[in-house]
């Protein structure tokens, strides 16, 4: 009698830990969710592996018979024919029509060696031999969920999944990793050998909104490089940055973030870049705002229905500490807040333009500078932006509003300043913070000090007090034009 699986209730000969595999259990997971479920020969086949007929594990034979089967199984090949039963049993073994070679001792761990017996099996039986091994798997194994393409070489395979349909190319070396089972693909399983712990929590985390996400994309920027998280759907990118491996020295190209924003840029891709310490030190803050700009369900409130107040900087740094990515530790002499049925849902700060990032008043102009916006998690405020714009030009009167917009998080495609009336002044190619591989600082506090010595660049004597210099992708200029 045949053993019927208790997962698929397919009808097979054996049920071993690679049939299990297909199903990800291990031997000991599969005992515990199914006590009573078979494991094993079915009573057939174990007759079929011990009966007489069986040329090598069958009935005892002659020392010398023995050794002329060890020593000459090319001659067995050659003058041997399989009966019907014994290719049945083959093929319930994983053979296409015939005993395996490597029957009666153990498998050699040598891919090289699997390779080219593998390649004179399919030489007997006619099969195309070109690929060896690789065709052996790829004939026998992944067809069970995958489609390939004629263009498949010695070195890359090009598959379809029949789970997801996505196509992909993947490598002789990844394929045997994965032991040429549906974890190859990335889409259905990740891959999680060639991404961070905290990668993963975040992909994971995507996953579980619902969304179908990518781990390691390649190809899609080119040269620029592979995209951690991929979100094919919403054209949107994710990539986390570890303090220690992106940063001087370990990462000599102190332009990489740049240049994957701006590929990712001219392919109209929303690029995410997450630094290591937002995700350890705010990582709700971090999904708040990813759950935004994934378009998830939240509550819309429309502003025409809610008051906008000034409200003292203790309350404005509390609620940007709880909801903004830089927290409210700022100087601000303008606090706004906006309120619905009496409670704070979003607040908005402004100062005059500072000296730290390079960008003074002009005198005569009366200029504000937007430094902080926020508005409370999974709530969307229609019209509340412009709504706290107006009440600050009403009691402000400035000719000029203008805010920074941080590239690693802004599209600059679509955003919230270009629907709110401003324009795009200047682009910064690149920023920098310095680190200490737990979190940034920025670099205003890390100015070249009087004692640096002479010849000594800023980053080079920074990085002998322990603090070293990470980059981003720079910023945005926008203005909001009130005078002309």
């Amino acid at each position: 009698m045949p053993l019927i699986c208790p997962i698929c209730e397919a009808s097979l000969s054996k049920i071993d830990k690679q049939h299990l595999r297909m199903h990800d259990l291990t031997l000991d997971q599969y005992k515990i969710t199914y006590p009573d479920g078979p494991f094993g020969y079915s009573e057939e086949l174990r007759a079929k592996k011990s009966g007489k007929n069986h040329p090598l594990t069958g009935k005892k034979r002659p020392k010398e018979h023995c050794e002329k089967i060890s020593s000459g199984m090319k001659t067995l090949w050659e003058t041997w024919e399989a009966t019907d039963k014994q290719k049945e049993h083959a093929a319930q073994m994983g053979m296409k029509d015939g005993i395996s070679v490597n029957k009666g001792k153990p498998r050699p761990k040598s891919i090289k060696y699997r390779k080219a017996q593998s390649e004179r099996l399919l030489s007997r039986y006619k099969m195309k031999p070109n690929e060896g091994e690789h065709f052996w798997h790829l004939r026998n194994t992944m067809n069970k969920w995958a489609t390939f393409s004629e263009d498949c070489s010695h070195h890359n395979f090009i598959f379809t999944c029949l789970t997801c349909n996505t196509t992909s190319k993947s490598s002789l070396r990844n394929m045997h990793r994965h032991e040429y089972s549906q974890t190859l693909c990335k889409t259905c399983y990740p891959n999680e050998k060639t991404s961070s712990k905290a990668e993963r929590e975040i992909g994971d985390y995507i996953r579980s909104l619902g969304i179908l996400a990518t781990s390691n994309a390649r190809g899609i920027l080119s040269d620029a490089g592979e995209i951690d998280i991929f979100i094919p759907s919403l054209n949107i990118g994710i990539e986390y940055h570890g303090l220690y491996y992106h940063s001087w020295p370990q990462l000599t190209d102190t332009k990489r973030h740049r240049r994957k924003y701006e590929a990712a840029r001219d392919r109209n891709i929303h690029l995410i870049q997450i630094f290591e310490d937002e995700w350890t030190e705010h990582p709700e803050i971090v999904k708040a705002r990813l759950r935004t700009v994934l378009q998830c369900k939240s509550m819309k409130i429309y502003a025409r229905k809610c008051i906008v107040k000034k409200i003292e900087h203790s309350i404005s740094e509390a609620f940007l500490n709880e909801y903004h990515i830089q927290g409210g530790r700022v100087r601000t002499g303008r606090n706004y807040g906006l309120f619905y049925n009496d409670e704070l849902i979003s607040v908005m700060t402004f100062s005059a333009p500072r000296n730290a990032m390079n960008h003074k008043s002009v005198d005569g102009i009366k200029k504000l500078e937007l430094v902080r916006y926020a508005t409370k998690a999974d709530t969307s405020i229609i019209g509340g932006m412009n709504k706290i714009l107006k009440a600050v030009i009403k009691d402000e009167n400035p000719a000029v509003i203008e805010s920074w917009a941080d590239l690693r998080w802004v599209n600059p495609h679509s955003n919230t300043y270009l629907r709110n009336g401003f324009k795009l002044v200047s682009e910064s190619i690149l920023g920098y913070f310095y680190t200490d591989y737990v979190k940034r600082f920025h670099r205003f506090g890390f100015r070249k000090p009087a004692d640096c010595p002479l010849g000594m660049k800023e980053g080079e004597y920074w990085a002998t007090k322990g603090f070293f210099q990470i980059c981003d992708c720079g910023q945005q200029l926008y203005e909001l034009t009130l005078v002309v």
